[in-house]
C-alpha cells in the first residue's frame, strides 16, 4: 500500500512540475494554445525577459507563440486540471507524510523503550548495591557493639583497679588513726588510774593531817612521821603520769598537694577511633563509586 501510494505521488511530480523552476507548480497557468502548464512566476519572469529583448512570448517547452489577451500576462487562465492534481498530490503527501511519521514515531517508541530498559537494569543494580550496603551496614553495627561493650568492660576494669589503689590508700590511713586512738585511749586510761590513785593517796594523807589536828594531845612522833610525809608528796611537784598521754601533739592526715591535680591531669586511658576500611568510611564514598559507575555506563 505504501510502495503504490509513493508510486502515484512520482506520477503527480512528473506532471506537477514547473518546466521552467523544475519545482511543483504554483499558481499554475495554462498558455494557449499549446496548453503547456507553468507557474505564474515562471512564465511572467519568461514574459519579462522576452520583453526586454523586443520579442514575442513564445511558450518555453514548444517554442509556439503564445496569445495573451490585452498583452496582460495576468489574464493567462488558471489550470483546471493542474489545480485538481494538486489537491490530489496535497493529499498523496500527507497520507505518506503520515504513514512516515507514524513509522519514525514507533521506532521512536522503540528505542526510547529500550533506553528505559537499560535505564532499569542500571537502577536495579543500584538498588542491589544499596541493599548490599545495607547488609554492610548491619553488620558494622553489630560490630561497633560487640567492641563498644568489650571496650566498656576494660574501661570498668581499669576504673575499678585505680579504686582499688585509692580504696587501699583510705584503708591504711584510717587504720593507722585507728590504731594510734586504740594506743592512745589505753594510755588515757592508764594515766586516769595513775592520777586517781595519787588523789587517793594524797585524801588519805589529808584526812590523816585533818585527824591529828582534832585530836588534843598528839605524840611529836607521829607529827613528826606526818610531815615528813607531806613534805615529800608536796614536794613532788609533778602530778602527772609515769606514761603520760601526748597531750601537746596531734595526728592528722596531710594529703598530697599534688595528688589531686596530678590525679586530674593524668591520662588513665582513652578512646580512639580507628578506620579499618577507609573506601567505606560513609555513604558519600558509596554514592559517588556508583554515580562513576553510571557515568561510565551512561
Amino acid at each position: 500500500m505504501a510502495a503504490s501510494s509513493l508510486s502515484i505521488t512520482d506520477d503527480l511530480e512528473a506532471q506537477l512540475t514547473c518546466a521552467i523552476c523544475n519545482d511543483i507548480f504554483t499558481d499554475p497557468r495554462t498558455l494557449l494554445p499549446c496548453l503547456h502548464t507553468f507557474c505564474f512566476n515562471c512564465i511572467k519572469r519568461w514574459n519579462e525577459a522576452c520583453e526586454k529583448e523586443c520579442k514575442r512570448l513564445r511558450c518555453p517547452t514548444c517554442r509556439v507563440v503564445v496569445n495573451i489577451e490585452g498583452g496582460d500576462i495576468s489574464k493567462l487562465p488558471s489550470s483546471f486540471q493542474s489545480n485538481s492534481l494538486l489537491q490530489l498530490y496535497k493529499k498523496c503527501i500527507a497520507k505518506s507524510h503520515s504513514s512516515h511519521d507514524k513509522v519514525k514515531t514507533e521506532k521512536s517508541a522503540e528505542d526510547a523503550k529500550k533506553l528505559i530498559r537499560e535505564d532499569i537494569d542500571r537502577l536495579n543494580e543500584l538498588i542491589a548495591e544499596y541493599r548490599k550496603e545495607l547488609e554492610l551496614s548491619d553488620e558494622n553495627m553489630s560490630r561497633i557493639q560487640s567492641e563498644t561493650d568489650t571496650e566498656k568492660a576494660k574501661v570498668r576494669n581499669n576504673t575499678r583497679s585505680l579504686m582499688k589503689i585509692l580504696q587501699d590508700h583510705e584503708n591504711a590511713s584510717i587504720a593507722i588513726l585507728d590504731k594510734n586512738l586504740v594506743e592512745q585511749r589505753s594510755s588515757n586510761k592508764d594515766e586516769k588510774n595513775e592520777i586517781n590513785a595519787h588523789i587517793q593517796q594524797v585524801t588519805e594523807l589529808k584526812n590523816q593531817c585533818e585527824k591529828i589536828m582534832s585530836e588534843k594531845d598528839f605524840g611529836s612522833e607521829d607529827f613528826d612521821n606526818l610531815q615528813v610525809i607531806c613534805k615529800a608528796i608536796l614536794q613532788n611537784k609533778s602530778i602527772s603520769s609515769t606514761k603520760p598521754v601526748k597531750r601537746n601533739s596531734s595526728l592528722c592526715y596531710k594529703p598530697n598537694p599534688e595528688g589531686i591535680p596530678f590525679m586530674e591531669n593524668l591520662k588513665f586511658g582513652e578512646v580512639v577511633e580507628s578506620v579499618t576500611d577507609p573506601s567505606r568510611c560513609s555513604i558519600e564514598c558509596l554514592r559517588e563509586t556508583i554515580n562513576t559507575a553510571l557515568i561510565k555506563n551512561g
